[in-house]
């Protein structure tokens, strides 16, 4: 049976905590939530926006963007100095047309996707020691003018977008509301169903595929197999197969190797992916995260629905996943952190609730620490804030997340016999239904 946590643990759990009276950057708020405390480090500097993505560098450069355009790096102490919560150094590199609706982190290289339809490449230089020592340039846009020039002398370039309107298949035609690394290349997912397939080395468009009935909402990459899978509003999660010819300038091109149907008739509005591949969650407008698992050693066309995460009051509209957690946020203010238990039954606990955002959590990220007692999450809120979030992993008994054994009372996994999402694929939908994500 499983339960609705509001607080991550049984009823007999403690879930404390308060704002401090500061009102700047460094204002904490702490909690325990059941054996793992947890605070708010910082609330970084306000956005003019909607803070609608984040993307964490590997040297702990924080990038945000918001849904006036505007772009942010930001650096914060690495979780072995958790302690010195000196001010968070910050700083804007730049701006786009439009919403900034996604962004991603290549090496030097940060891409940032936009409601003009237009994806920006943007190229670091300087000392990560210190932002202020960091400069941002502007080096392309894709399409690229190249691509452009390339396409409209090559037969077959106009695809039809609308009744009496055709475009050019390398452009995106609405919004580009999420972005996902491959191996060598970039996916965009945009409100106008498909998902465009960009070649890192030279940032030429690929492939378009005709992915969807509605809205892409999400993307994730399951890298070490090479499978794509993409979520949209149409209520269904796609698994897409890529297969490549061999060459100096390899072509892609992608299949559809599984439908799945985590939530009848609600937008898929967020994905992640187990650290292994084998396991997909799905956040939808439900509020529920459903969760799947592959049973066909790896090929991605057989996938088992192994149950349902409950716990969100509103829907569910960001994933992130790393090591054996998944942490989620909601239209209901809140995050959950997740634990993955061994074993064959795929539980779940929650292990804890970071409240401290007043508006939806639209973004996150999230890092481990090296020894792997703690982890860092960092949120992005249309309450234009970006805060910066600690949480033990070890619990009172001094075992760390990932070992610790579950407990009955702290579940909240359905399994598919608890819950009404049995159907394993589900092939076709009623036309019409359409949730996007504003």
């Amino acid at each position: 049976m499983g339960f609705n946590l509001e607080t991550g643990g049984s009823s007999s759990s403690r879930s404390s905590g308060y704002q401090s009276s500061s009102t700047d950057s460094t204002s904490q708020q702490y909690g325990m939530v059941g054996n793992h405390p947890y605070r708010c480090l910082s609330v970084l500097p306000d956005h003019e926006g909607h803070v609608f993505s984040i993307a964490l560098a590997t040297d702990q450069m924080l990038y945000s963007g918001s849904d006036c355009g505007e772009l942010r790096a930001s650096q914060w102490p690495s979780t072995e100095v958790i302690d010195a919560l000196g001010a968070t150094q910050n700083s804007q590199f730049g701006s786009g047309k439009g919403s900034v609706k996604a962004m991603v982190v290549v090496g030097n290289k940060v891409f940032t996707a936009h409601q003009d339809q237009k994806i920006r490449v943007w190229k670091r230089a300087g000392s990560s020691k210190r932002v202020t020592n960091i400069s941002h340039k502007l080096v392309a846009t894709l399409p690229t003018v190249k691509d452009y020039v390339m396409t409209y002398i090559t037969p077959k370039s106009s695809v039809q977008v609308r009744r009496h309107k055709k475009a050019l298949w390398i452009d995106h035609h609405d919004t580009i509301s999420v972005l996902a690394m491959g191996k060598g290349v970039l996916y965009s997912g945009s409100w106008d169903k498909t998902i465009k397939v960009w070649r890192i080395s030279d940032l030429k468009c690929i492939e378009s595929i005709t992915a969807h009935i509605d809205a892409v909402n999400a993307l994730a990459v399951d890298l070490s197999r090479g499978f794509l899978y993409s979520g949209s509003a149409d209520g269904t999660v796609k698994v897409w197969e890529r297969s490549r010819t061999p060459g100096l300038k390899s072509t892609t091109r992608h299949s559809a190797v599984a439908t799945l149907a985590p939530s009848k008739n609600q937008s898929v509005n967020a994905l992640a992916l187990s650290q292994d591949g084998t396991i997909c969650y799905a956040g939808s407008s439900d509020k529920d995260i459903a969760v799947w698992q592959t049973h066909d050693e790896g090929t991605g066309k057989h996938m088992i629905n192994m149950g349902t995460l409950r716990g969100h009051r509103l829907a569910v509209l960001c994933l992130t996943s790393v090591s054996n957690l998944l942490v989620s946020g909601s239209a209901d203010k809140t995050i959950r952190v997740w634990r993955r238990n061994p074993g064959e039954e795929l539980n779940h606990q929650c292990l804890a609730v970071l409240q401290g955002h007043s508006r939806p959590v639209k973004c996150l990220a999230a890092v481990i620490e090296p020894l792997g007692e703690a982890m860092m999450v960092y949120s992005g809120s249309m309450d234009r804030s970006v805060r910066v979030w600690w949480l033990s992993l070890v619990d009172h008994d001094g075992e760390s997340a990932g070992d610790a054994p579950s407990s009955p009372d702290v579940s909240a996994f359905l399994t598919p016999n608890e819950s009404p999402f049995q159907e394993l694929f589900q092939a076709s939908l009623e036309p019409g239904f359409r949730a996007r994500l504003q």
